[in-house]
């Protein structure tokens, strides 16, 4: 299943890392930087690991990114004491893109930690980071699933609640058009001068479980009108993350659109990258039907 095409998060990498996070780099002393990106889904096959360079500034960004430096990519997974129980060897499919070296299917498990390691050939960098992947959860029943915009009450399902360890869980949604080439935006997006390719897929900021009504063991979802950018039949994604991707997004959601930063202000991304930067992070996903009627 797909949360957001890599290109999107990578473009997001490229903005920020080139402001360096808070400071303007200074172009005579600017030092390109390796970032790792890697995103687990429970019960999906292990992920692809990609390596890529940051840019300086006023650089044309590439879209499959570049990376010239060699590196070698583990993942393992964890036993409940933290040791090492099995390793998954990694190799590189194409430039910069790592992809697990092994004939059989291996699927990442729910409530499981796992650890990835990168070790850069011409420096000897380690870049390292650990994800413990959230729980599976499924569809209890469909409340709504076919509304007309902003007329009826919104898309609704009702889940079962995902579990994570010593929290509540987080969830980020995310609407897919099926049909955009056919089917008009809806108007605040037929406004906005933001590049096509970001209205296809257009995802929420993170929500707390709290934020929807509590059934015993489930929850009802409620997809806001905000985040629905085409009338149409629309792929509904619904993601559990782990805290790797909610400390991530919700940073990076800090970058733009916060009324209450500063003028000028802009915090740092965490990454929880031990020797780098870049984002290993993991979720349990499920996909749904919707249709938006104008």
């Amino acid at each position: 299943m797909v949360f957001q095409k890599p290109t999107l998060i990578l473009q997001a990498f490229a903005f920020i890392l080139i402001i360096g996070g808070c400071n303007l780099y200074e172009q005579e002393d600017y030092e390109s930087e390796v970032f790792v990106y890697s995103q687990m889904t429970a019960l999906d096959p292990l992920p692809k690991v990609t390596l890529l360079s940051t840019y300086p500034l006023g650089e044309e960004y590439i879209e499959n990114g570049k990376f010239d430096e060699s590196g070698t990519v583990f993942i393992y997974l964890l036993d409940e004491d933290g040791n090492r129980e099995t390793t998954y060897p990694y190799k590189e499919s194409r430039q910069g893109v790592h992809t697990y070296d092994g004939s059989e299917k291996i699927e990442v498990l729910p409530r499981r930690t796992y650890e990835l390691e990168v070790i850069l050939g011409e420096s000897n960098q380690t870049l390292s980071a650990f994800t413990t992947v959230p729980d599976t959860f499924g569809m209890v029943r469909l409340v709504r699933d076919s509304v007309a915009f902003e007329q009826s009450e919104p898309i609704e399902y009702r889940i079962t609640k995902s579990l994570y360890p010593q929290r509540q869980a987080r969830y980020i949604l995310s609407a897919r058009s099926l049909d955009p080439e056919n089917e008009e935006l809806t108007p605040k997006y037929k406004a906005s001068d933001a590049h096509p390719a970001g209205k296809a897929l257009v995802r929420t900021s993170v929500f707390n479980q709290a934020t929807f009504t509590s059934q015993s063991d489930d929850i009802d979802i409620r997809y806001p009108w905000d985040y629905i950018a085409y009338y149409g039949p629309n792929e509904i994604l619904i993601h559990a993350i782990d805290d790797n991707m909610l400390d991530f997004y919700t940073t990076l959601d800090q970058q733009t659109g916060n009324e209450y930063l500063s003028p000028g202000e802009i915090r740092n991304l965490t990454y929880h990258m031990e020797g780098g930067i870049g984002l290993f992070g993991s979720k349990a996903s499920l996909k749904v039907f919707g249709y938006v009627k104008q």
